[in-house]
């Protein structure tokens, strides 16, 4: 099916999947509503958006989620907060979700090849072979646009100085950890967290950790840090405290070392498809916090 006249069969409700919904009744009416609601404010807001532009919007492998998520956020006069609170409540999420800045705002990489790539979406799927060497942000979606420095939403800096632990977690080492390490303020919030500090580091690799061992991670993730610091002679344990890895990510010698003496390295089992296993990871955590 076309991807437009997908979505819009969506929206109209005589898609197969949303006709199994209806019949099952395994979801509220008004669940379905507002979802249907806020899908059809994002197609609108898509549709103006192609007549301005001369092009078509590919939502080719596009999330349903993400563009419910859009179609919040425009409906909502551009209050990302409320349109995660709403999505947090519908997908019955557990704890908070705070997002990390609310500023319009677009990631670029700098690569060691000196190629720009503008856009998380782009900067994960890169064909370059050239490894990441940078970060930054832009004004807007082109290489030639205005570099800024964005500040972290504040609630974002409460959250960190009054959670238990912090954990750099798995994902997308570069756009979706490192990215939000230069938002203004949040460095220094977690220098003040008196949390216990995790990196937990991917255990197989992705297009962004190609060639990068955990400990070249840490490092990177340090680095990142220390440069928002205006003592930058403070001990690593002010922003780190624990790795956590499995199968080093990369070429398989340790460099650890290089992390210094308080920062503590733990190594995890992976299970048959070289993942961590969960239970096992939230009772090192636990442990860890406890001790």
């Amino acid at each position: 099916m076309e991807q437009t006249t997908e979505l819009q069969s969506i929206i109209d409700e005589s898609h197969t999947l949303v006709q199994a919904i209806n019949a099952s009744g395994s979801a509220p009416r008004g669940f379905l509503d507002i979802i249907l609601t806020h899908l059809t404010g994002f197609e609108r807001a898509r549709r103006k958006a192609e007549a301005v532009i001369g092009s078509n919007f590919d939502l080719g492998k596009g999330s349903i989620g993400n563009f419910f998520l859009a179609g919040a956020y425009l409906n909502y006069r551009r209050n990302l907060e409320t349109a995660i609170f709403l999505y947090k409540v519908l997908a019955n999420v557990q704890g908070e979700v705070v997002p990390a800045t609310t500023d319009n705002i677009h990631l670029a990489a700098q690569l060691e090849d000196g190629e720009v790539i503008v856009g998380q979406h782009l900067i994960t799927k890169k064909g370059s072979p050239s490894p990441i060497s940078g970060l930054f942000y832009l004004d807007r979606e082109d290489p030639a646009g205005m570099r800024i420095s964005p500040r972290a939403n504040p609630h974002a800096v409460a959250a960190l100085l009054d959670a238990e632990v912090l954990v750099f977690s798995m994902g997308s080492f570069f756009t979706s950890i490192l990215s939000t390490l230069h938002l203004l303020g949040i460095a220094e919030a977690v220098r003040q967290s008196p949390a216990l500090k995790v990196f937990i580091a991917n255990p197989v690799e992705d297009r962004e950790t190609q060639g990068l061992t955990a400990g070249q991670m840490a490092m990177r993730l340090l680095e990142i840090l220390r440069s928002f610091d205006p003592h930058p002679s403070r001990v690593d344990g002010d922003y780190l405290n624990l790795v956590i890895t499995g199968n080093l990510v990369g070429t398989p010698g340790s460099d650890i070392s290089g992390l210094g003496r308080k920062t503590k390295v733990e190594q995890m089992p992976l299970d048959d498809r070289g993942y961590y296993i969960p239970e096992r990871l939230a009772e090192m955590l636990i442990e860890e916090k406890i001790a």
